[in-house]
C-alpha cells in the first residue's frame, strides 16, 4: 500500500512570547520575541525577532537551537530569524538557520514568509 504525500499544514501559532530569554555561553542573557508555530505532526517553526541589547540571534544561533530542542524534545524545529526595520537594520528580512548545511543561513522570501506566518511587516503596515 502506498500513501499519498500530505499537503503542508497551515501553521498554527502555539506560543507568542515577547520576552523569551536565552543565555549565550559566557554572556549576559538576551531577550527576544519568540513565536512558535505547529507546522505538521512532530514539526514546529520558531521565529525569533531581533531587537534590543544582548548577543544577537545570529551569534547565538546554536545556543538557541539547543534551547528550542530542549523545550520541544518531540519536534523537529525549523529556526527562523526575523530582522525588522529599525536603527540597525534598514531592510526587513527573514533568514532560516540550518547548521547541517555548508552555509547555515539562507534568506527567505519576505512577503511569502510574512504571509504564511501572519507577521506584520514594518514597511507595509499590514496587520497580523
Amino acid at each position: 500500500m502506498t500513501t499519498q504525500p500530505q499537503p503542508p499544514q497551515q501553521p498554527v501559532l502555539i506560543l507568542d512570547d515577547p520576552d523569551w530569554t536565552y543565555t549565550p555561553n559566557g554572556h549576559q542573557p538576551a531577550s527576544r520575541r519568540l513565536r512558535v508555530y505547529r507546522t505538521g505532526p512532530g514539526r514546529i517553526t520558531a521565529i525569533l525577532t531581533e531587537r534590543g541589547p544582548g548577543t544577537s540571534i545570529t551569534n547565538a544561533a546554536s545556543v538557541i537551537r539547543h534551547k528550542l530542542a530542549y523545550e520541544y524534545p518531540d519536534d523537529i524545529v525549523t529556526q527562523i530569524e526575523h530582522y525588522p526595520v529599525d536603527g540597525s537594520c534598514h531592510v526587513e528580512h527573514f533568514d532560516t538557520y540550518d547548521p547541517d548545511r555548508g552555509h547555515p543561513w539562507r534568506r527567505l522570501p519576505l512577503e511569502e514568509t510574512a504571509d504564511l506566518y501572519g507577521i506584520q511587516l514594518g514597511r507595509t503596515g499590514r496587520r497580523s
